[in-house]
């Protein structure tokens, strides 16, 4: 489950009346204040993480925005609770997965709920209950469920076993979770796409990368 609006969105569940129209959560870098994270509005009208807070204020001119710092410790300490209260839910096995979103092995889980399409359903309305926004994978690897929930389209969040290759081919290279540099090196030679990778002969990638 890739969360990828949940810093900004929990600030927003704070609000129970006149409701900001933008959420930017800043940090201080080289003495001058940043974007940490942002949400989804913020985001359509093209504010990134890194941006200076004057040129994402700008960006958003005529909304009314909200800016706090960044807090770091409170925000693991809330993704924790939540996977806590995923586990009571869905899956007995459910751990943080980076600093936006839960790993959950559902394995045997699924007929408790009809199926596992119902239960990802319960899943993805559960979680939109609590005002945050998620992004759903599946399938019976952690590394395609992944690519699936951050780089892959609503209408293929489940991936059936032996079309694995099927899904992952048209993600970009970033979604097989392989470091930065790498990613650059393989766009320097026209490598965007996993299925690009993939039609490259194996042995010459310890190589090459």
């Amino acid at each position: 489950m890739f969360l990828p609006w949940w810093p900004a969105e929990r600030i927003v569940r704070r609000f129970a009346r006149s409701r900001p129209d933008a959420v930017l959560l800043v940090r201080s870098e080289r003495g001058r204040q940043v974007v940490a994270h942002r949400c989804s509005r913020a985001h359509r009208a093209g504010v990134r993480s890194g941006m200076n807070l004057a040129h994402a204020r700008a960006l958003l001119a005529g909304c009314i925005v909200h800016v706090e710092n960044e807090d770091a410790v409170g925000q693991r300490t809330w993704l924790l609770a939540l996977a806590r209260w995923a586990a009571r839910r869905w899956s007995p096995v459910v751990s943080v997965d980076g600093t936006d979103g839960l790993l959950l092995d559902t394995t045997g889980c699924g007929h408790l709920f009809g199926g596992e399409a119902r239960l990802i359903t319960a899943i993805e309305r559960g979680v939109r209950a609590l005002g945050l926004t998620p992004r759903i994978g599946a399938a019976g690897t952690i590394g395609t469920a992944w690519a699936a929930a951050r780089f892959g389209s609503a209408q293929h969040r489940m991936v059936c076993s032996g079309r694995e290759r099927e899904a992952l081919a048209p993600l970009p290279t970033p979604a097989l979770r392989i470091d930065p540099d790498s990613v650059d090196a393989l766009a320097e030679v026209g490598i965007d796409r996993i299925g690009q990778l993939l039609d490259v002969p194996r042995h010459s990638l310890p190589i090459r990368y």
